[in-house]
């Protein structure tokens, strides 16, 4: 799975953004999104224009396993 964030903040003031992964990702599992938040193979963070109050938005797609194919063209 593959999970997009944008990350709203409530004013100007920078933050690490990197911070936010852990919650959302938690908060996505709690709310039955997926089992486990190991399913997640890739995640994009990016800081948007500040919001009054803050906010993020969460884009998911399902990604196809191409390990078994990745593996075979480092042989």
């Amino acid at each position: 799975m593959w999970v997009e964030i944008v990350l709203h903040p409530r004013s100007k003031k920078l933050m690490d953004i990197d911070n936010c992964i852990k919650p959302i990702l938690d908060a996505l599992q709690d709310a039955g999104v997926f089992d486990d938040d190991c399913q997640v193979q890739r995640v994009s963070i990016t800081r948007g224009v500040p919001k009054k109050g803050g906010g993020c938005v969460v884009m998911l797609d399902r990604m196809e396993d191409h390990s078994a194919s990745s593996d075979a063209n480092l042989a």
